[in-house]
């Protein structure tokens, strides 16, 4: 058992751990993993395993289309355009500068109106 006072002191610890993607139970059993039978200061040993054993910052993760595409050098032919998924059909690959519809998709919108 911790005392209100140790949760209160321990708190922002927790929080770091948390803002690294570390999943509630995780977090549970790094503390109470492997416990000494004698423990004696249970909170001192949470907030040395809560310092210790913080794991390590993730890398923000990538934007969606990813990083940009390095510039054209002189000579350089021209890049294509990136592969995109038809936002109606959602099977269909092609290439695009933006997101939007297969040719197909295109066709069907076209013939319809």
């Amino acid at each position: 058992m911790l005392s209100e006072r140790d949760v209160v002191r321990l708190t922002p610890a927790v929080s770091l751990w948390l803002e690294r993607g570390v999943l509630p139970f995780a977090i549970t059993f790094a503390l109470s993993d492997d416990l000494p039978p004698d423990l004696r200061h249970p909170a001192g040993l949470v907030a040395y395993r809560l310092r210790e054993l913080l794991p390590a910052p993730t890398p923000a993760p990538a934007s969606p289309s990813g990083p940009p595409p390095p510039p054209n050098l002189p000579g350089d032919r021209p890049r294509p355009h990136p592969l995109q998924v038809c936002v109606r059909c959602d099977s269909i690959s092609f290439r695009a500068a933006e997101p939007g519809l297969c040719n197909p998709c295109k066709r069907e919108e076209k013939d319809a109106a």
